[in-house]
């Protein structure tokens, strides 16, 4: 799947790290086993965890692979998620919206920051939040 959105396998860095214990890595396939989505968060002893990368077709595939990842971590150790998304598209930044509390609206200035440098080999429209390297405990 990471061929569509960018040109390297990001499974090359994420898959591995799934040996440690404050990782959680899903992946999601379609009825014919093609990979649809592939999630992780990183939760770090102080409780901040980091959700990176979310990759997926849709936004109910996003929230799926969530959902599952929550029922597999321990929440009362928890403090709080960061996310990036990049806000190119309205549902890189909606998926998250059913599991927060108070609701939020995507800021116009961050919309239009992130226009200004337009990618154009990236497929956008199937990142749901993004793994920058810094993020990432390698």
């Amino acid at each position: 799947m990471d061929y569509y959105i960018s040109f390297y396998e990001m499974k090359d860095i994420v898959i591995p790290d799934t040996k440690y214990d404050d990782i959680v890595v899903k992946v999601a396939y379609d009825k014919n086993g093609k990979v649809i989505g592939i999630g992780a968060v990183v939760a770090y002893p102080s409780g901040e965890c980091v959700i990176a990368p979310m990759y997926c077709d849709n936004m109910h595939v996003a929230r799926a692979i969530f959902t599952d990842i929550l029922r597999e971590m321990p929440l009362e150790k928890l403090w709080r998620f960061h996310i990036r998304s990049h806000n190119k598209h309205d549902e890189s930044f909606e998926w998250i919206k059913p599991f927060i509390r108070p609701q939020f609206e995507r800021k116009h200035l961050a919309k239009l920051l992130y226009s200004l440098h337009e990618i154009q080999y990236v497929d956008i429209k199937r990142i749901y939040a993004f793994m920058p390297i810094t993020n990432y405990p390698l």
